[in-house]
This record gives C-alpha cells, structure tokens and sequence, in this order.
C-alpha cells in the first residue's frame, strides 16, 4: 500500500523538480540522505547527484489566531550538497560546479515558479489532500542560510558510515503549508462593500468634527439584491463620542445618530425594544432617514432617531439596512447593529 502524498512531500519533491530542470542532464536532483545520496553517485553511470536534504522543519512563527482546522505553515530547512557520478563528467572540480549552478539558480529565482501542488495535477487515491478543492496553491522562497560549523559537524557527523564532509548550501525554503484533516468551513461571501478614499492629513473643524473628502466608491460584491452595492454605517453620538452602545435617559423621545454611506440614497432604521416591565419585546415602525455624508465624521451626518416611550431597564437594538423609495430594499443585508440602554 502507497502512503498518501501530502503537502511536505509535494513541497520537497516540487523544490527538487524544479532544480532538476534548470541544471541540465548531467545533474540528477535526489532528496535522499546525504550517505544515500552518495552510494547512489558510486553507482551513477550517467549523472552526477545533486543532493536536497530536509534536516529540520520549523514552524513558520506564532500564529494564536490559527485553530486545527487551518492549515499549519511551515519552514523547511536543507542541505544541497553535490556528489560526483562514477562515470560522469571528468572535470577537476564537479562538485563545485555543480554547486555553483544550483546557488545561482536559486538567486536568480528566489520565489520558486513551480505552483504547488501543481496546475493540472490529477490526484491518485480518495486520501489524497489535492482531491480537496480548497486545498491551498503556494509558491516556495528560498533564503539562503548561514548555518554554525558546530551545527554542519553535527549534521554529518550523524550520517553514520565513512562519509566525509562535503562542502554545502543551506538554504531555507518557506513556507510550506500542512493541510488539516478537517477543514475550518468558509466563511460566506461579502456581499456589499463601501471604500472612503481620503486624498488628504485629516482637518479638524472649529465645531470639533474632522472633515474628511467627500470621495465615496461603493464596490457590489456577491449576490447582493439589485441595486444594492453598498451598506450603510450608522453610530449613535455620545457627548463627543460616536459609539455602537449608548445609553439614553428614560423619557428622552430621542438620540442623535451619524449615518453614513452613499449620500443621496436612504436609510432604513427598525428599533426593538426589549422592555423591562412587563418584559415584552416591541418594534416601532420603521425609520427612514437619507444619506447627507459619506463620513460619520462629518456634521451632515448627524439625523435624529426617535425613541418611543423608553423607561429604565429597557433596551433597544437597533436594525439598520439600505432603503429604497421610502422602504427598505427587499433582502437587502443588514449593517452594522445599535444598542441602546435605558437608564434613569
């Protein structure tokens, strides 16, 4: 039975490949151990032998946002050592050209061309992780590294056998990605967007506000309904605060609110309450408000929200959507969400 490929091994034998199609037909790239390696060139008629040996795989750094069911990014550590063929070339210094060619071909291409897994490549077997459709494609730097002697000593000296010291390139090739066994599922499309470009250093005004462009491109995305390509944001003010949480004193009839987004279209706001006594849950009808400013930062933003009847203890979330013609547009999503709490 084949053990299944996975990613380290596409990796590995993808940074091999590639190498072995640019050093020509007298080379042949192996990713054996070095003491393999060389019994193999004893034996070689026709090719000398580039050796790529992995040595160490580290994580690629602290990634406390990553869960099990992301893939694990790695960085790859390596030997090239060259060792010269039985019948091969009979010049003074193989190895050394040999070497040579291989480090300048990896300086000429620091990010390896070679895509992985590899466009086209037709998965061998259910366990195989390219038959996931969400399996990553990535491309492979190489750093070149400046190991200790101390640490080469202990590399070859842990080979076994007579295997002498060989003269090597360490490399660093990152990163190489692990793929999990169960994938985290994707999270759903963005359906609207809305891009502020600022040209300028903010100003602020005399009234405390900072005045930004009016520049407003809205983006549609996803499989929004007709006409909607936008979302609006909406924040209620708070003293000089603009926040998403604000408290309201019981018997005010209404807040000020900043709403922005696409100026000239509509806003539709439905506030539900939570009522402390009898504990019941009310709307009231739906607000329509229109868009005077692309910024919450900007004074024309500012509309009152009215409130009906608030008493202590009640809370109110606030809806807020794109509107049409006086009504919010059928399916449209929601944007960001209010919260209101009543104190006395």
């Amino acid at each position: 039975m084949v053990v299944p490929v996975s990613s380290l091994s596409i990796a590995i034998q993808g940074i091999a490949d590639f190498l072995d199609t640019q050093l020509g037909p007298e080379v042949s790239v192996s990713v054996d151990s070095p003491q393999v390696a060389a019994e193999t060139a004893k034996s070689s008629n026709n090719a000398h032998i580039l050796n790529l040996f992995v040595y160490r795989i580290a994580p690629s750094g602290f990634h406390p946002d990553l869960s099990p069911e992301d893939p694990l990014f790695l960085r790859l550590y390596a030997l090239l050592t060259p060792f010269k063929g039985a019948q091969g070339d009979q010049a003074d210094d193989p190895e050394h050209r040999i070497l040579g060619n291989a480090i300048r071909v990896l300086s000429s291409n620091p990010v390896l061309p070679t895509i992985l897994p590899g466009a086209g490549v037709v998965a061998d077997g259910a366990d195989d992780f390219r038959n996931d459709p969400a399996a990553l494609a990535y491309r492979i730097q190489a750093v070149m590294q400046a190991p200790s002697m101390e640490e080469l000593n202990h590399i070859w000296t842990t080979q076994g056998g007579e295997l002498a010291y060989r003269l090597s390139a360490a490399y660093e090739f990152a990163v190489a990605p692990v793929e999990p066994m169960n994938r985290k599922p994707a999270p759903p499309e963005t359906r609207a967007a809305l891009l502020d470009v600022i040209p300028g250093p903010p100003v602020k005004a005399a009234d405390g506000f900072i005045e930004f462009s009016d520049e407003t491109i809205a983006i549609p995305l996803g499989d929004s309904p007709p006409g909607v390509s936008w979302l609006p944001v909406v924040l209620a003010v708070e003293g000089d605060a603009l926040t998403t949480r604000a408290t309201v004193t019981a018997g005010d009839t209404d807040i000020d609110i900043a709403i922005a987004g696409l100026v000239g279209e509509q806003v539709a706001i439905d506030v539900n309450w939570t009522r402390a006594a009898p504990g019941a849950t009310v709307s009231q009808p739906t607000q329509i408000f229109p868009v005077n400013a692309p910024l919450v930062t900007n004074p024309a933003s500012i509309a009152p929200l009215t409130l009906v009847a608030p008493a202590v203890g009640d809370v109110a979330t606030l809806r807020v959507r794109p509107a049409s013609g006086g009504v919010p547009v059928p399916g449209a999503p929601d944007a960001n969400s209010l919260t209101l709490t009543v104190t006395a």
